[in-house]
């Protein structure tokens, strides 16, 4: 009797795992920054990625009264062109890190449903650092 019980609650745990672990994979969002992104683009196509990178300089374009923005995302030598459209964050600008969130299309385009601006001091702070200027100890991270 036992191990009927046993034997019943092994199959039954295994299936609740199982239908978990499938549920759970296709509500799954990948993290990649964009040199990933683009190495990996055949297994990551049409699924839902947390895109990272930097924002090329010269690349925004704006549809005039639209909300429609083009862009390019660069990372680790890659590149990848953006198209969102929707109400980009108040710190949205040129060369700085960007998450943008959405699918890669068949032609090459990442499309994003959400765009999110990194925080442009903790940038200002690394740039400043490479170029060798010494920053107050309260500001060091």
């Amino acid at each position: 009797m036992r191990k009927k019980v046993a034997v019943t609650l092994v199959v039954v745990g295994a299936c609740v795992v199982y239908l978990l672990s499938q549920s759970f994979g296709e509500q799954m969002v990948y993290a990649k920054y964009v040199d990933e992104m683009v190495r990996d683009q055949r297994q990551l196509a049409g699924r839902t990625v947390r895109l990272e990178g930097m924002v090329d300089e010269g690349s925004i374009e704006n549809r005039p009264g639209t909300l429609e923005y083009r862009f390019r995302l660069s990372k680790g030598g890659k590149t990848l062109p953006i198209h969102y459209t929707g109400i980009v964050p108040d710190t949205f600008r040129e060369g700085i890190g960007v998450v943008a969130q959405g699918r890669l299309t068949r032609g090459g385009v990442f499309e994003a449903d959400q765009v999110i601006a990194k925080c442009p001091s903790k940038y200002e702070m690394q740039a400043k650092r490479a170029q060798g200027v010494s920053m107050p100890h309260s500001q060091q991270r």
